[in-house]
């Protein structure tokens, strides 16, 4: 994973910043797997009602496309607009929902995240 963005994100604050957060994957995966892992990583965050799951798990899944190995999804986040999405450079869609939009970001920068190592590698935390 590697996170840009023209000024310094806070963890408290992120959601005031453009950025973008490219994912690298390490093996192929089906766009619908994608989409239902991000998912359920959310709905350990929030618990979310079933129409929220059923709907938001639609729109990511119309979303995001198969990946190889060594393919990357980068998600370019804008405040108060929403998130676009991005294979491999071009531009697969885009997400207005600002709670699904901060949401599939909370997965990597929640402090609730099931991965707080690179959670801290991210916002380069120090100990």
């Amino acid at each position: 994973a590697r996170l840009w963005s023209d000024s310094s994100l806070k963890t408290d604050s992120w959601q005031q910043n453009r950025f973008a957060l490219e994912l690298i994957y390490l093996r192929d995966f089906e766009g619908k797997s994608i989409a239902k892992r991000s998912i359920d990583e959310i709905n350990k965050q929030k618990d979310l009602d079933p129409p929220k799951i059923r709907e938001w798990l639609n729109a990511l899944e119309n979303l995001f496309p198969n990946v190889k190995k060594n393919q990357s999804l980068t998600g370019l986040y804008i405040p108060n607009y929403g998130v676009k999405f991005y294979h491999m450079n071009q531009l697969i869609g885009e997400i207005k929902d600002l709670e699904l939009s901060k949401s599939f970001f909370d997965i990597w920068f929640s402090n609730k995240t099931s991965a707080p190592e690179l959670r801290k590698e991210l916002f380069k935390e120090t100990s």
